[in-house]
């Protein structure tokens, strides 16, 4: 075995749970080798582990498979960590002093840690942010080399439930995968689909999921909020087939076809323009579905606004509001957002796979994998796979056939002659050794034509 340099990498999602193998190459190119995916929505509850079996199983069939289409063991995986558990929570550690003294790096290491030491009962501490430090009445970012008396250090700490990671360990314990690195999917997220510029100037990003929907806020190039709330697109699927009595496949095809967002203002029609769907029970008004989809929808971009206003940011982010998900390819979604942010820029990301030159092998169709689980790939650093060197990529092994020796005409006996018939015996010789000659020439052809006619038949003349 020998180590391959690719990355695998698998994202826990709602709908469903992705792996894939690739790697970011130097020039910037996603080269993938290997997709696969299984159906979650039974096991998987708003992006968090509800049964640890079924889960287990469908990671030990996805390694499998990227296994078999690779030819390569995977010894480790990088997981994306996400669900509706996870959101940030503000903190700060204090320090005086009787004299001014200079800032130093070991002392901001020296709080972080202890930031680090908070208790939160019946969550874990994911990842700690640094925000900004208060030197007296001044904030700063880099507050290293600073003369000052007192010093506040100002931290936005991403926690989940404490049964997040639990719960995910067991059920890689349980399918014989082992973890190389947990990964904030949001984040990775962020830092593969928003510029620095963006970053800096102020942004949100919203994620809208198919259980959840992801908000993610940054300034000066900082993250400063991270919410995920309990509630994505798959409500309004449950809405249409709770108000229209179907089951749920025929109400997500529904919402698909005919689903849009349209404003109360807007929806109006007279008489003549209705519009009927034709169901497996019977006829439903069209403007009645839009109506359903569109309740939903604005309760989400409404708690998307919430989270806005509540950041304190609401008036510093300039580059706007970043959309990704598949939800929001919902008709109107986009409007919708922009009419709830007071006007507030409102833009789709360009997908990863289209901000970096793909390479790609023909079976994989980059249709298929999520902007989540491509950045999760772009963040795993230390190669995950190795190498099956056994074969040394040849498909078969022959061994060597050894074609029938000619049989050998027996050496003619050697007879004594008087000297005086030298010459006589040198051309006896000389003929017996053309007779020779003949017959291993004649038992050649007699093995060719053996051959020929094993090949291609009795009275073949194929050359």
């Amino acid at each position: 075995m020998e180590q391959s340099g690719y990355v695998v990498a698998i994202e826990i999602g709602s709908s469903k749970i992705s792996g894939i193998v690739g790697k970011k190459n130097s020039d910037g190119n996603i080269q993938v080798l290997s997709y696969a995916s299984e159906q979650s929505s039974s096991f998987i509850k708003k992006g968090m582990v509800f049964n640890i079996d079924k889960t287990a199983l469908s990671l030990t069939n996805i390694v499998n498979r990227l296994e078999g289409e690779t030819h390569m063991t995977v010894n480790k995986v990088y997981v994306g960590l996400g669900g509706k558990s996870m959101h940030t929570l503000p903190n700060s550690v204090m320090r005086s002093f009787d004299d001014e003294v200079k800032v130093t790096q070991s002392l901001l290491d020296e709080m972080g840690r202890e930031n680090e030491q908070t208790v939160y009962p019946n969550l874990e501490l994911l990842k700690p942010v640094p925000q900004e430090y208060k030197l007296e009445n001044l904030l700063i970012e880099d507050p290293v080399g600073v003369q000052t008396m007192s010093i506040e250090g100002r931290y936005m700490n991403i926690v989940a439930s404490s049964s997040l990671k639990r719960k995910l360990n067991e059920c890689l314990s349980n399918a014989k995968v082992e973890v190389a690195d947990f990964l904030l999917a949001p984040l990775c997220l962020a830092e593969s689909v928003l510029s620095d510029t963006d970053k800096r100037s102020g942004c949100v990003l919203v994620d809208f999921g198919a259980d959840t929907t992801t908000v993610v806020i940054y300034k000066n190039n900082i993250m400063r909020n991270l919410v995920v709330l309990p509630i994505g697109s798959s409500n309004i699927t449950k809405d249409l087939a709770t108000l229209l009595k179907m089951e749920e496949d025929e109400a997500e095809e529904l919402k698909l076809r005919y689903g849009q967002v349209i404003a109360q203002s807007e929806d109006s029609q007279e008489e003549g323009e209705k519009e009927t769907i034709q169901t497996s029970r019977e006829p439903v008004d069209k403007r009645y579905v839009e109506n359903i989809v569109s309740a939903r929808a604005e309760e989400i971009v409404a708690n998307v606004w919430n989270i806005i206003q509540k950041s304190g940011y609401e008036s510093q982010l300039i580059s706007g509001v970043f959309v990704t998900g598949g939800a929001a390819e919902l008709p109107g979604l986009m409007d919708l957002l922009e009419r709830t942010c007071k006007k507030m820029k409102v833009r789709r990301v360009r997908n990863v796979w289209s901000l970096m030159m793909q390479d790609c092998s023909s079976y994989v169709d980059a249709r298929d994998m999520g902007d989540t689980l491509l950045s999760l790939l772009v963040s795993g650093k230390e190669p995950c796979c190795a190498r099956n060197t056994l074969h040394d990529g040849e498909l078969f092994h022959h061994e060597p056939v050894e074609p029938e020796q000619p049989v050998q005409s027996p050496e003619p006996e050697k007879t004594e002659q008087k000297d005086g018939n030298a010459s006589t015996t040198s051309k006896t010789q000389e003929k017996e050794q053309s007779k020779e000659k003949q017959g291993q020439k004649k038992n050649q052809k007699s093995w060719t034509e053996k051959l020929q006619n094993i090949l291609f038949g009795e009275g073949s003349n194929a050359d």
